[in-house]
Parts: C-alpha cells; structure tokens; sequence
C-alpha cells in the first residue's frame, strides 16, 4: 500500500500549542530574571550603603543599614518558572494520531501497492481521516481511538466507560468532537458530510462514483455495544481484526489501476483547491475583523 499526505491537521495544531507554551515560558522566563535582578540590585544598594557608613565611622547608621542589609538577604528568592507539559487537549491529538498510526499498520501489512491511502483531506465540510482509493472502490475513514461500549442511534453515539476491572466509571458519554454551527457532530456525520461533499466532486466527471464509508474504533477496550441505523457503511473495532475482503465487498464500484491513479490526482487537486479557498476565506474573516 502506497500512503500520501495531503495535510497534518494534528502536527499542525500540536506545533502550534507547543509555540504557545514556548512563548509563555519565555514571558515567564523574562519576568523571573527581571525579579531576581530587582532583588540582587536591592541587596546589592543596602551593602553599598552599609559599606559606605563603615567607611565614614557613623556606627549608629552601620546598624541600621546592617539590618537593612540583612532583612534584604531573607527576602525569598522568586520561583524559577517550570516548562509546562502537554495538556489534556495536546493528548487528545496524540491518542487521536495513535489511532489513525494503528489503521495505517493495519492496512500497509494487508493491502498491495495497488491501493494508496491518503490522509488529512480537507474541505468546507471538515477533514477526512483517511481515504483509501483501490481496486475495490473508495473508501473514506474516521478514526476514533476511544475507550468503551460503543453504542449508536443513527448520527447519535455514545459509550459507557469501564475500569480495567470492568466496573461502570462513566456512562452515556457523548462521542462528538466536531461542531458545525455550534453544534456538535457526531463521528458519522463527521465523516459524512465532508465525504458527500466530496463524492459530489467527483461525480462531475464520474457519475458511478460511491465512496463507502467507514467509522473504525482502535482502542484496545473499545467494545461494541448496540448500533441502531447507523449512517454509515461499516463500523470496525480494530482490535477484534478487521476483514478487510469484508469491507470491500460493501463497495459496489470497482475500478482499474488507471482509473485509482485518475481518482487520486482528482482529490489531490481538490484538496490543494480547498485547502487555498479555505486559507484565503480565513484571511478575508482575519481582515474583516
């Protein structure tokens, strides 16, 4: 299996946190030296003053200043600023790369050359995980790395979260990380709807065309729970194995080696078109504002 990169939306956001905390850190870092020259400056101008009145013999103004002198060394040294860590969202990124990481495994130890996999496609509609384009169609993927029963109602999903010992920690958590209109979205209408809007680009020039999609749970301890009319083609939990035959068989187009490298010039160039339109739409509101 061949693998393009179409972006990293996760290194992208990850670098740009780790310059925000480089950034405070360096503010801290100034402010600290700032206070400790402050301080040594102050203890410094009480042992010239008290050397100064040693100098002159005024003995009674040598107390003085000797006490001053030495209520300055017993002022507390400022606290030497610590580099903060990755936080909670920065490990969300990380397990969320951990999980599309173990689906590129996956299909690179089982699929030939003649599939490529591409990542970080993006359009208006949001970003697709993965899209896989080969002999047996295309296939677009959202990658979820979360722990629990993963139940589903159509768009709505939710898992109950369990201990290793498989006590009940957390139940009916929502699965939704997108927000569209403020609105949260679901993984299936995460990977729907910039799936459609991208199956309908490619239907101007292939009209048969059909992506399948697919919404595959990675985490050790995902469990499948109840899934009720889910809206997309295929639900996996990677670590039970994935048929992968079986998935392709849900795929009703079939194309030509020709035709896969068509396709995937198409949706490179689409991206690279979208990626532009979208930079120059966040410009425009940056302008505006």
């Amino acid at each position: 299996m061949r693998q393009i990169i179409l972006s990293d939306h996760v290194s992208d956001v990850l670098d740009e946190m780790n310059k925000r905390r480089e950034d405070r850190h360096a503010v801290k870092v100034e402010k600290y030296r700032n206070e400790l020259k402050k301080r040594q400056d102050s203890i410094d101008e009480r042992k010239r003053l008290l050397t100064e009145a040693w100098k002159r013999r005024k003995f009674l103004q040598v107390i003085v200043n000797a006490l001053e002198y030495l209520d300055g060394l017993t002022i507390a040294k400022p606290q030497i600023p610590f580099r903060e860590g990755p936080d909670e969202i920065d490990r969300k990124y990380l397990c969320g790369r951990e999980g599309e990481q173990k689906v590129d495994g996956y299909l690179g130890a089982r699929l030939s050359d003649e599939w490529i996999l591409l990542s970080g496609f993006r359009n208006f509609k949001g970003e697709i995980d993965r899209i896989l384009v080969g002999p047996g169609g295309i296939f677009s993927m959202e990658v979820k790395n979360r722990n629990g029963h993963i139940f589903c109602e159509c768009d709505y999903w939710t898992l109950d979260k369990y201990d290793r010992y498989g006590k009940l920690v957390e139940g009916n958590i929502v699965i939704a990380d997108g927000k569209e209109n403020g609105k949260r979205r679901g993984p299936s209408r995460q990977l729907n709807e910039p799936t459609d809007m991208l199956e309908k680009f490619l239907k101007r020039t292939l009209p048969d065309c059909r992506i399948c999609r697919i919404i595959i749970f990675t985490h050790e301890r995902a469990r499948l729970g109840n899934l009720d009319n889910p809206t997309v083609d295929d639900v996996i939990f990677l670590h039970s194995g994935w048929n992968i035959e079986s998935t392709i068989e849900k795929s009703s187009w079939r194309l030509k080696n020709p035709e896969v490298e068509k396709i995937v010039q198409k949706i490179k160039a689409y991206h690279q078109y979208m990626e532009k339109t979208m930079s120059s739409h966040r410009g425009g509101h940056k302008e505006a504002a």
